[in-house]
């Protein structure tokens, strides 16, 4: 048997150790697989991937760096040295390694999943959102990412997308119980915000009531007049609606879309034109969002003026 026949023999051996959770077991195959054949890159993955689930984390990233030096042209090393650095703690280092590997593998969930977490570590949330949904769009079933994206999503404030997360990671995993306490978490801050919500609150405050004199009721309306009121506040609602509606769809759509360009152009390392152009695109739909919030904020302005005209007569 040629020293290449041993080496792979070793490497499939290392294989079946892992695929059994035969970890140390994948350590000294992988071991004497390389001593056979010291230039096999899928040795020193195997080597890395052994070491990385033994909490071997230093020995993890000199095979993976070794496996990344042999196959230049493959991402998988890279990517898997991302990982360790996400453990590490060093989510920059991170970023920028697996942002190299995915520039060769494009369709890898796995680097976009840890890009995310990576991004989550230096607090770049919207990108890390960016990143798991590309990670859930190549894999969909991964329980894992729409856990960690509902926890991203709760901390930006967006409890509702944070429990629809949750509920799918439970849908995949009925076991799972940090899924199960998401939900529970965003139940929560769900039902806390709409008992700190009030349709009228927010248009004329409790101070100002009391400044008026008119309490807490305003003044009396005759028929005709609440039918003209009530006739008004629903026109500025419809319209406060649409205009709800058209922010919403714009940001859930051409802003989302325009930050994955984005991000799809920075972990394809590309620069100049390519990254000009995506910015320029991004530049123009913030600008659309201004627009549609300035028409809302319009649009809610006059509700409010209208309510205070309604109370003062």
């Amino acid at each position: 048997m040629t020293d290449s026949e041993a080496a792979s023999e070793r490497c499939e051996e290392g294989k079946d150790h892992l695929r059994h959770r035969r970890n140390a077991e994948a350590v000294s195959a992988f071991g004497q697989a390389i001593e056979a054949d010291n230039a096999n890159a899928e040795s020193f993955e195997g080597l890395g991937t052994a070491c990385y689930l033994l909490d071997r984390l230093d020995d993890a990233l000199a095979a993976f760096e070794t496996a990344a030096r042999l196959a230049p042209l493959s991402g998988r090393a890279q990517i898997n040295m991302g990982a360790i650095y996400n453990r590490q703690g060093d989510y920059r280092k991170a970023a920028q390694v697996i942002r190299k590997g995915l520039s060769r593998e494009k369709n890898s969930s796995q680097g976009y999943y840890n890009l995310a977490i990576a991004q989550k570590g230096l607090n770049q949330l919207s990108m890390a959102v960016s990143a798991y949904k590309e990670a859930l769009r190549l894999e969909p079933e991964t329980a894992e990412a729409h856990l960690n994206l509902g926890n991203v999503y709760l901390e930006m404030g967006n409890n509702s997308e944070a429990l629809r997360c949750f509920n799918r990671a439970l849908a995949i995993r009925p076991d799972f119980e940090r899924a199960r306490r998401g939900v529970t978490l965003s139940e929560i801050a769900l039902e806390q915000a709409k008992a700190e919500f009030s349709p009228f609150g927010r248009l004329v405050d409790e101070n100002t009531l009391r400044a008026t004199g008119l309490g807490s009721h305003g003044r009396e309306l005759s028929e005709q007049q609440r039918a003209e009121d009530r006739y008004t506040v629903g026109e500025c609602a419809k319209a406060a609606r649409t205009h709800a509606q058209a922010l919403l769809a714009h940001v859930t759509d051409v802003m989302q879309d325009n930050i994955l360009a984005i991000n799809r152009v920075v972990s394809e390392s590309e620069t100049g034109d390519p990254l000009e152009e995506a910015l320029e695109h991004f530049r123009a739909a913030v600008n659309q969002t201004a627009e549609h919030y300035n028409a809302l904020h319009r649009q809610m302005d006059e509700l409010r003026t209208h309510d205070e005209q309604i109370r003062r007569g």
